[in-house]
């Protein structure tokens, strides 16, 4: 079985949250009850992905709001005033719908979605539709959603 772990910051090795140490027990978890995971979501910037041959990277973002210019904080409320996303999800929307379709396609065939992060499933809700999916519900307070 093929799984792919939808989440908005792909793990980077350092352990540094509780969001980073579940979501490396989750994946730990699916692979030793013998699935096959590849997780797709952005990297920290100048942090690679723990996992490269695993993991299929959106690109470098910085979601953290203490770390935002008020110009992009306004640009993240505009965009989520636009979109009807959360704050959280719009933070997320640095990628077009095709691009994150392209990524999943990188992945190869894959037999359902394990959505992660509540954030990353509402920037991209339309796109986990096609296969079987179960959100993942764990604290999400952390570096990558503050």
């Amino acid at each position: 079985m093929h799984l792919l772990f939808a989440t908005s910051i792909v793990p980077d090795g350092a352990l540094a949250s509780g969001y980073e140490i579940a979501n490396a027990a989750i994946i730990a978890a699916l692979r030793r009850a013998g699935a096959r995971v590849t997780v797709i979501g952005f990297t920290w910037p100048g942090k690679p992905a723990a996992d490269p041959e695993n993991t299929v990277v959106l690109g470098a973002i910085d979601v953290r709001t203490d770390n935002a210019s008020a110009r992009q904080k306004l640009a993240w409320v505009g965009k989520a005033l636009l979109s009807g996303l959360t704050f959280a999800s719009a933070k997320l929307r640095a990628v077009s719908d095709s691009d994150v379709l392209a990524a999943i396609e990188r992945a190869g065939p894959v037999d359902g979605y394990v959505l992660n992060s509540v954030q990353f499933a509402g920037a991209f809700e339309k796109l986990f539709t096609d296969r079987p999916s179960i959100f993942v519900a764990h604290n999400e307070i952390g570096r990558a959603h503050v």
